[in-house]
């Protein structure tokens, strides 16, 4: 069943020689599933990453929820670390990461003139909702992105340590004290908060590579809930449009009722958004599972145009 509402407001400022007119929709809609076929308790629309993500419908639950592989914790709540100092990812259950539908959509438009100029102005918006994206995950993994600076140096929260004749990296106290054999001090070095398999605190130190590398690559084994999806918000600019009208004298002895002369805008910007790194809209696919589905992307453009209005 699907159902839902839509507002618009509009309001107007009228001067001698200016004008403002504005329009504001907020529109707010529910796809919910009431029930499938006979023994059928769950529809999976999209089975990805090793099937580590799902996106499924249920009874009784809004349509385009979104199923992950929790990491694995113990009866207290902590992460159990496996004995290379990685997350262990629980593939015994999925734990809801959100759902990929806008909670609100709309848009905002104004209209300034004054005298023979006018300035047209369209924003439009969308709140709420998830979208999956595992080439995000991979440029995390690959360590494209601002974000994945963090453990690469002491500035960024990089622990210090050294590797011993065994191959083990051995933590330091701090960035100042040395390797008493003299060995290199690295200063990446990431100690994941949780316990080991037997319950002891875990205290293996692995490089940032190693980190980013592993807990976000592909497949179920990778943290896919921080990776892999991310909340979709933003306002954008769609579209701006300047015009002058020529005096009507002027188009007249042109033997035109009106011309418009325009400059044309759109696509320009995002006012805000939650999502780094990938344009929201330019999934490939129009259904709306390919609108919350990043499997690949195409370029995100802006175009500029000119447009000249003549009426007779």
């Amino acid at each position: 069943q699907n159902n839902g509402w839509e507002l618009g407001l509009t309001s107007s400022l009228v001067a001698r020689t200016f004008s403002w007119n504005s329009g504001v929709n907020v529109a707010i809609n529910s796809s919910k599933v009431h029930s499938l076929g006979n023994g059928i308790n769950k529809l999976v629309f999209r089975d990805l990453q090793g099937s580590a993500i799902q996106v499924v419908a249920e009874p009784g639950q809004s349509i385009g929820n979104i199923y992950v592989y929790p990491r694995k914790t113990d009866e207290h709540g902590n992460f159990i670390i496996n004995d290379k100092g990685l997350y262990i990812i629980d593939k015994t259950q999925y734990v809801k990461a959100g759902n990929m539908l806008p909670k609100v959509t709309g848009g905002f438009v104004n209209t300034f003139r004054y005298k023979n100029m006018s300035l047209d102005l369209s924003i439009d918006y969308s709140l709420g909702g998830k979208i999956i994206s595992p080439p995000l995950k991979y440029g995390m993994a690959a360590g494209m992105y601002k974000n994945t600076l963090q453990y690469r140096s002491a500035d960024t929260g990089g622990l210090p340590y050294y590797i011993n004749g065994n191959g083990t990296k051995i933590l330091l106290p701090d960035n100042n004290t040395g390797a008493p054999d003299g060995s290199t001090v690295y200063h990446d070095g990431v100690v994941i908060k949780g316990v080991t398999t037997n319950g002891t605190p875990n205290t293996t130190v692995i490089d940032a590579a190693t980190y980013y590398l592993n807990t976000f690559d592909w497949g179920s084994n990778a943290w896919n809930e921080a990776g892999a999806i991310y909340d979709n918000s933003y306002i954008k600019m769609r579209e701006v449009v300047l015009s002058y009208n020529l005096p009507l004298g002027a188009a007249n002895k042109l033997h035109f009722q009106s011309i418009r002369f325009s400059l044309i805008g759109r696509n320009l910007f995002y006012i805000w958004r939650t999502l780094e790194n990938l344009d929201p809209e330019s999934t490939i696919g129009t259904n709306w599972l390919n609108q919350g589905i990043d499997e690949g992307s195409n370029a995100a453009t802006r175009s500029y145009g000119f447009s000249v209005n003549m009426s007779f």
